[in-house]
């Protein structure tokens, strides 16, 4: 059997930022706050997440092997850009897509922990598999989901990738991480398109990170003047986060922020019609997947 400081070891070789493991199941809570997230319609255009709802409730109904979760967090925090046109962007698209980028230290992992048991069953996702993810970073000790709908790192902040490494092994939980948000109330006072209903409850028909990523079609006008230059994501509730400003340290992987000039200069230049542009500056970054189409959109809100 691995011990927990035998998979600590492994996580602190990969270079990841933390890691913890979870247990399968998740608290009721979790379930409650998810069920009251999708009956009040609040997952909006995004019916995968009412298809999978018994997916993401339990685990093991599609992967009755699992026995723990080795939960990791990665830390990519950078500098915003600042364009001259005041046209903004979320700080976790400024480099190399970060599917790809934590997969590969995930893989590290995987593979450190077959060396010492080479029985073990892995398998790896990344922002892809049907798993409420936050719940489980907090159910690993690695910190707690803040009433932005964010997940703070404990030590990092919220700017941070999670990870999920499912195994066919016991290893120990790490227990549950305690929620440290207190009476504050900065998010949800200074969210710009007023998404956080109440404290953890995100409503993502008015959030902008939504409406620049997931939403089909065109805005109406209620949505363009929510907007406030945003084109892809949203930072606000992690700026004026009091953790975030103790915690957040530039990431140590440049991957994560190396398009940052190129993303600023196309930002800056306006030019939404040149779909050749577009694919040379955006491929193999996360927003590639937001294809030309609804950049164009975003773009052309946003230069109103």
């Amino acid at each position: 059997m691995i011990t927990f400081g035998q998979f600590k070891d492994v996580v602190t070789t990969s270079k990841l930022s933390a890691g913890g493991i979870s247990e399968p199941s998740l608290d009721e809570k979790y379930i409650r706050h998810f069920n009251k997230w999708l009956t009040s319609g609040y997952h909006a255009e995004m019916e995968w997440m009412k298809r999978t709802r018994d997916d993401r409730l339990d685990i093991q109904k599609r992967f009755p092997w699992v026995k723990s979760i080795l939960v990791l967090l990665d830390n990519y925090f950078s500098d915003p850009i600042s364009a001259k046109n005041g046209i903004k962007i979320s700080r976790y698209v400024m480099g190399q897509d970060y599917h790809s980028v934590l997969e590969e230290k995930m893989s590290s992992v995987l593979l450190g922990l077959k060396n010492i048991d080479g029985k073990i069953n892995g398998k790896i996702y990344v922002d892809t598999g049907p798993f409420l993810e936050k719940a489980y970073a907090e159910q690993a000790s690695l910190g707690w989901i803040g009433k932005s709908g964010m997940f703070i790192g404990t030590g990092i902040g919220s700017y941070c990738f999670i990870g999920m490494l499912l195994l066919s092994i016991d290893i120990q939980p790490s227990g549950v991480a305690i929620n440290r948000c207190g009476s504050c109330m900065f998010c949800i006072d200074q969210c710009p398109a007023g998404a956080i209903i109440e404290p953890g409850l995100i409503d993502s028909n008015r959030c902008i990170s939504y409406m620049t990523i997931e939403k089909k079609g065109n805005f109406s006008d209620a949505e363009r003047a929510r907007l406030d230059k945003w084109v892809y994501g949203c930072d606000v509730c992690q700026e004026v986060c009091p953790w975030n400003r103790k915690w957040s340290k530039l990431t140590p992987d440049s991957r994560y922020m190396d398009r940052k000039n190129q993303i600023q200069k196309y930002i800056e230049l306006g030019n939404t019609g040149n779909i050749d542009k577009f694919t040379m500056v955006f491929k193999n970054t996360a927003i590639e997947r937001l294809k030309f189409k609804r950049m164009q959109r975003n773009m052309n809100t946003a230069l109103q």
